[in-house]
């Protein structure tokens, strides 16, 4: 999120359209791009003499189909494959022309490159040096403090303008939706640019503030109304978790079986001798799933103390999930970090759950072998 100085007003910006452009789109960079949107964008800047989209279109399942529709020149460029694999030619062919577009047609003053690639740096760097101008789009820009850009919008009379601003700030917040493609300006400078003085969109205010009973034509909403669409998908979630809580809780069932059925096996001759000694089998069931039951409430406590502070932490700042989401390498926007949420519901019924599934788990091989011989316990024929 980028906080921006505006360096001049919008009366003076270096874009008419009457200036005469090239738009060179970098179709590998711009992927899942609409063709259209990209072409109306540029059109803002000036009329464009020559529009291309440099890609492979046997990667688009039209072959290039909607980018002609849309009013671009397809160029189809194949990659070339070698030893250490497939690169792209993109770049050179786009490169190739953009030089050519330059000492060929000088009437063209505007150079639009639709791409994030660094590559291209010293491309433009030429082009400025030959007193063009130079128009980027991207879906990182990458800017830093001090980088310079030219910003357009479409004010209240449905007009395009454009300006050149300078990065002043850079914020990170843990709201992505603010974030990703936001430029901050000052209120009365935002006012001017959009030719919507004294007015506002939107208003914030902070938490625990009185509200305004005259409000006017203003409508207050709410958090949970702003957050409403999250809450459905979660909400529609809910029976897929659901479905993974059963499977951890019958794979945890499992490995508690597993376990207890192992524990009496390898003592087959204790339970020989307890019962040899006069105890009843009703007492010896009880003895092995109080034993079960006892084993239930000490992992609790162990969890407790040595896994607690592990959800405590996550649960305070969250599980880094290691993705840049302004990469779209998901195919959506997606927050830094993932913040588990644990109910105090959850916590007690699933404390509950596991313990009655270890008591029953207990109680059914004692019981079992509880019904044998003791004589036959005492030599080790146990069989569970």
């Amino acid at each position: 999120m980028h906080q921006a100085n505006l360096s001049s007003n919008s009366q003076t910006h270096p874009f008419n359209i009457q200036t005469q452009a090239a738009f060179l789109v970098d179709g590998d960079n711009l992927s899942g791009q609409s063709w259209k949107t990209l072409l109306e964008h540029a059109q803002a800047f000036g009329h464009l003499a020559v529009s291309r989209i440099y890609m492979d279109f046997q990667t688009l399942k039209d072959g290039g189909l909607s980018a002609r529709a849309a009013g671009f020149e397809p160029v189809h460029i194949l990659g070339k494959r070698s030893s250490s694999g497939f690169k792209s030619m993109v770049d050179v062919a786009l490169a190739t022309d953009a030089m050519s577009i330059l000492y060929e047609n000088p009437n063209i003053n505007l150079l639009i490159i639709g791409t994030g690639d660094a590559d291209f740096i010293p491309l433009i760097r030429h082009w400025k040096r030959r007193g063009k101008k130079i128009v980027v789009m991207a879906n990182d820009a990458k800017l830093k403090v001090g980088d310079s850009f030219t910003i357009r919008w479409l004010d209240a009379d449905r007009t395009y303008d454009a300006d050149e601003g300078i990065v002043v700030h850079i914020m990170d917040t843990e709201n992505f939706k603010l974030d990703k493609g936001h430029i901050w300006v000052p209120l009365e400078k935002a006012q001017t640019m959009l030719a919507m003085e004294g007015e506002a969109t939107y208003l914030t205010y902070a938490e625990g503030l009185s509200i305004v009973e005259n409000k006017g034509d203003w409508v207050l909403r709410d958090v949970k109304y702003l957050i409403r669409d999250m809450e459905a998908l979660i909400k529609a979630d809910e029976p897929n978790a659901a479905i993974m809580y059963i499977i951890l809780l019958a794979l945890a069932a499992m490995g508690i079986f597993n376990a207890q059925v192992l524990s009496i096996f390898r003592r087959g001759k204790e339970i020989g001798t307890l019962m040899a000694l006069g105890m009843t089998r009703s007492r010896v069931v009880g003895l092995f799933t109080l034993e079960g039951g006892l084993n239930a409430f000490l992992a609790v406590i162990m969890t407790v103390i040595l896994f607690g502070p592990v959800l405590w932490y996550f649960g305070a700042y969250g599980i880094n999930l290691g993705i840049d989401y302004s990469e779209g390498q998901m195919g959506l926007i997606i927050a830094k970090r993932l913040i588990p949420v644990y109910s105090i519901g959850l916590l007690i019924t699933t404390t509950i759950v596991v313990s009655i599934i270890v008591l029953i788990v207990s109680y059914m091989p004692s019981r079992r072998i509880a019904r044998m011989k003791p004589t036959d316990a005492l030599r080790g024929k146990v069989a569970v």
